[in-house]
């Protein structure tokens, strides 16, 4: 055991005085030829080596941040999109909220649940109804949404009633007739039909009245269940034809009414 260990110690002295006398003297100019064409290459491979597995794990670490970059910026676009669409419905109840108070009028709060639309009818379905003490032909108000108009604006009456839902066609519909009057010195007074959708048709007014084109439509005095002075829209379009009793005119609406979801319902008190 002893010889053993005698014979690796000088190995290794014998090992260390030859790198000695290799490095130290001349001779490693010698070697240097022939070892150095040898260790090159295996350490230009082994360094190439290390740089391929440093880059592969860069490259992991990299994918692993994109991703995570990619699903935050996924949240943040969702939460965007969620804090507009509160902002808009917070800016619809603040109009509604401000419209003034109608003399004579309760006012009950309610939301579009649903749509119906035809070529010659628009319907809302809200989620008020018979158990909320709703009634066919109460009128249905909403307000503009950018606050551009203070008046409160006539949306539709109430077609249909169940225990808890009510249908609500559009006074653009065809089968809406409302009682108006015009805001000119002789208070026209006539009949406001629905037509297609897209605007209404004021009829029966006296041809010794002056109409004019951008003049205001409101609802008249002249039906209990509907306040007067509801906004119906402006003139665009007068039609007046000799040989008639009465001419008519073309009204649009202020707003696009098929945009709303929450409107007041009037009862007379």
């Amino acid at each position: 055991m002893g010889d053993s260990k005698k014979n690796r110690l000088a190995f290794l002295l014998s090992a260390l005085i030859l790198a000695a006398v290799l490095f130290f003297t001349p001779l490693w100019s010698v070697f240097q030829g022939v070892v150095q064409p040898i260790l090159v290459p295996i350490v230009s491979y082994f360094y190439k080596l290390g740089n391929n597995i440093t880059d592969v794990f860069q490259s992991s670490k990299v994918v692993g941040e994109s991703n995570t970059l990619r699903q935050e910026l996924i949240s943040c676009q969702s939460e965007k999109v969620q804090a507009n669409k509160l902002k808009e419905e917070n800016d619809r109840l603040r109009a509604l909220l401000s419209l003034p108070k109608i003399t004579a009028f309760t006012q009950l709060g309610a939301e579009v649940i649903g749509r119906s639309i035809s070529e010659t009818e628009t319907s809302y379905l809200i989620n008020r109804g018979q158990a909320d003490g709703v009634e066919i032909g109460w009128p249905v108000v909403a307000s503009s949404s950018d606050g551009s108009i203070d008046k409160a604006i006539l949306v539709g009456t109430v077609q249909s009633v169940t225990e808890h839902l009510s249908t609500i066609a559009l006074v653009t519909s065809n089968n809406s007739h409302i009682l108006a009057q015009v805001v000119n010195r002789a208070s026209s007074q006539g009949v406001a039909t629905g037509e297609y959708n897209l605007a209404l048709h004021l009829q029966y007014i006296p041809l010794d009245d002056q109409l004019e084109v951008g003049s205001w439509v409101v609802t008249s005095n002249l039906d209990p269940k509907i306040p007067a002075g509801l906004l119906l829209g402006k003139i665009t379009q007068v039609e007046k034809r000799s040989g008639e009793l009465f001419q008519a005119a073309v009204v649009a609406p202020p707003v696009n009414l098929d945009r709303f979801q929450y409107l007041f319902l009037l009862s007379r008190s």
